[in-house]
């Protein structure tokens, strides 16, 4: 027989006296998500609130997350593009990055 997919007894007790206050709707998480997860990618205090519904709701938690990749990705591509400008290794600005066409030699 395979493993069991219900939850323990552990994690039952743990999910119903996990103390999420103070309160915060999923309405109100989905107001705040974008500048929570700019918080957290920047590694600056978060909300509180929103910290605990994060960590409780798992739908705005899976929300959370994804965002949060999104961000880092995007900062971290963005660091690669300025590393290699800055290299010479790149389009510079102002540039045009296409190559030039060739002319054609009969």
């Amino acid at each position: 027989m395979g493993p069991s997919l219900a939850p323990s007894l552990q994690d039952v007790v743990a999910a119903l006296t996990f103390d999420a206050g103070p309160y915060l709707s999923c309405d109100e998480c989905f107001d705040l998500l974008c500048a929570y997860v700019e918080h957290v990618a920047a590694n600056r205090p978060a909300d509180p609130a929103m910290r605990r519904h994060v960590e409780a709701c798992p739908v705005c938690g899976e929300d959370a997350q994804f965002l949060l990749e999104v961000v880092v990705a995007d900062r971290v591509g963005a660091r690669a593009a300025s590393n290699l400008l800055s290299r010479g290794r790149g389009p510079r600005a102002g540039s045009d990055a296409r190559p030039a066409p060739r002319s054609s030699t009969r």
